[in-house]
C-alpha cells in the first residue's frame, strides 16, 4: 500500500474506474500483441502503422494513453515510465516490422530486444493495475479508508515492533452515538453520508502517524503509535470535541446538518497479549463509555479476578 493515506490519493469508485481503462487498454494492446507475432510468424505484410515513426503513437494503447485518461493514471509516478517503454517496445517491433517488409531474415538478437521491451511494459502498466487492484481489494467501499482486512495486518506489524522496540501502542474502538437514529430519521442513505463525514473528519485530524480502519456498521478502530493509553486519551477526546463543532450536512434539497458524537474506548496494545485480545479490551472500554452516558473517553483498565473464599473443611467425625 501507498504510505500517503489511501483516502487523499483515490476514492473507491476512482479506483474502478482506474482499473477498468487499465484492462481495456491491456486488451487493447493484447490484440495488436497477437497480430504483431503472427506477421512474423506468417511472414505476412506488416501493418501500415507499425511501419511509421510514430507508431506506438497509432496503437490502440498509444491512443488511449494519449487521450482523456483519467486524471490519477497521469499523474501517477510511473505514468512517464509506462509512456518510454511503450516507445521503446514499438522501437523494437519498428525495426522488425521493416525487416519483414523487406523480404530479410529476423535476427534472435532483435526479437529478443522486442521481447524484452514489451515485458517492460507489461510489468510497467501492471505495477498500476495492481496498485488499483490492491485498493480495491482493501478498502472499504463506503468511506475510502482502509477495511478490516488490513486493520488486522497492520497492528500485527505493530505488534511485533513494540515486541522488539518495547515502544508503546494504543488501539482505540470508536462508535457513533445514537447512529441507528440518524438512519431511522433521515435513512440509510443519510447513515452513509454521515459514516463518509466522519471519516474524512478523523483523515483531516488525526495525528500523520496515526492509522484508522473501518470496523463495521459505525464502529472504527484507530492505532496510535509511540502513544500511551493515557496519552491516548488526550489526543481522542481532542478528536470527539472537534467531531461535535463539524456538523455533517445530508445529502437533498433540504440544507440539513447533523451534529455528531463518539465514544471511545482505549487499551495498550499489550505484547503480552494478543492483537484480538487488545482490539476486545478497547472494545469493553467503549461500551464503558456508552454505560457512563456516552461521547466521553474511556481507558481499559485490568480488573483482578476475585478469587472465592475457601469453604472450611468438613469436620472429620
Amino acid at each position: 500500500m501507498a504510505k500517503i493515506r489511501p483516502a487523499a490519493l483515490l476514492t473507491f469508485t476512482a479506483a474502478g474506474e482506474v482499473k477498468r481503462e487499465i484492462d481495456e487498454a491491456l486488451r487493447g494492446h493484447r490484440n495488436w500483441l497477437n497480430r504483431f507475432n503472427a506477421m512474423l510468424v506468417c511472414r505476412s505484410r506488416p501493418s501500415p502503422g507499425d511501419l511509421k515513426k510514430n507508431s506506438h503513437l497509432r496503437s490502440e494503447f498509444g491512443k488511449w494513453s494519449g487521450g482523456k485518461i483519467n486524471p490519477y493514471i497521469r499523474r501517477h509516478p510511473q505514468f512517464k515510465a509506462l509512456g518510454a517503454c511503450h516507445r521503446e517496445m514499438h522501437k523494437a517491433a519498428r525495426r522488425l516490422a521493416r525487416t519483414v517488409d523487406k523480404g530479410r531474415p529476423v535476427t534472435p538478437k532483435h526479437y529478443r530486444l522486442f521481447v524484452e521491451s514489451e515485458e517492460r511494459f507489461t510489468d510497467s502498466v501492471g505495477a498500476v493495475r495492481a496498485e488499483a487492484r490492491e485498493f480495491l481489494h482493501y478498502t472499504d467501499p463506503l468511506t475510502g479508508i482502509a477495511n478490516r482486512y488490513v486493520m488486522m495486518h497492520r497492528l500485527e506489524q505493530e505488534h511485533e515492533r513494540i515486541k522488539r522496540s518495547s515502544q508503546p501502542c494504543s488501539v482505540a474502538m470508536m462508535d457513533l452515538d445514537r447512529f441507528k437514529k440518524v438512519n431511522d430519521t433521515y435513512g440509510h442513505h443519510a447513515g452513509d453520508r454521515v459514516l463518509q463525514g466522519v471519516a474524512q473528519y478523523l483523515l483531516d485530524n488525526l495525528r500523520r502517524y496515526d492509522r484508522f480502519y473501518r470496523y463495521g456498521g459505525e464502529e472504527f478502530v484507530l492505532m496510535l503509535p509511540n502513544t500511551t493509553p493515557a496519552k491516548a486519551k488526550g489526543v481522542l477526546d481532542r478528536l470527539r470535541r472537534g467531531l461535535k463543532l463539524h456538523p455533517i450536512p445530508l445529502p437533498g434539497a433540504e440544507a440539513i446538518k447533523l451534529t455528531i458524537r463518539a465514544s471511545f474506548g482505549i487499551a495498550p496494545l499489550d505484547p503480552a497479549v494478543t492483537v484480538k485480545r487488545a482490539i476486545k479490551h478497547a472494545d469493553s472500554a467503549m461500551y464503558a463509555a456508552k454505560a457512563a452516558g456516552r461521547d466521553r473517553v474511556h481507558v481499559w483498565t485490568k480488573t483482578k479476578k476475585r478469587t472465592p473464599p475457601r469453604r472450611p473443611a468438613k469436620a472429620k467425625a
